[in-house]
């Protein structure tokens, strides 16, 4: 599966356009939509058309590190779109590790998944009311009513 444009245009929503690389709440630099992997203080400013280059390049990253964790769980486009959103903003690490992750692989009740989900609003250790509002941003595109 790939992203899907209403998956980008949710992660887009929540990370906005930035030109400049500040220090994000979690005391990660970050520039464009939330992209980390090569920014640092000393990153120089960046386009709207670059920020949106570098997105799809880091949806295909984490696109190809989720190949080998969904294989074998079967989900409509609208729940990839929110998996992808979820591991873009906290890694796939953070999704293998979670709940949520192990009731999809055991197909248990959706409810287990979306209790899960939602405890993912901290960040540097602090409650986020933004992470929450995002997490339930992703849970309803999950469930399909975004």
């Amino acid at each position: 599966m790939k992203t899907s444009q209403k998956g980008i245009d949710l992660i887009k929503k929540w990370e906005s356009f930035k030109a400049e690389a500040y220090l994000c709440p979690a005391g990660v630099w970050t520039q464009g939509y939330g992209h980390t992997r090569t920014v640092n203080q000393h990153s120089q400013i960046i386009t709207e058309h670059t920020a949106e280059e570098l997105l799809r390049t880091d949806l295909y990253i984490v696109e190809q590190q989720l190949k080998p964790l969904l294989k074998d769980i079967t989900l409509t486009q609208h729940q990839y779109d929110a998996i992808v959103s979820f591991c873009f903003n906290l890694g796939v690490g953070a999704f293998k590790r979670s709940k949520a992750f192990k009731y999809m692989q055991d197909d248990t009740n959706d409810k287990h998944i979306a209790d899960s989900w939602i405890t993912f609003r901290n960040a540097g250790g602090k409650y986020l009311r933004g992470l929450l509002l995002r997490r339930l941003d992703e849970l309803k595109m999950y469930y399909g009513s975004n």
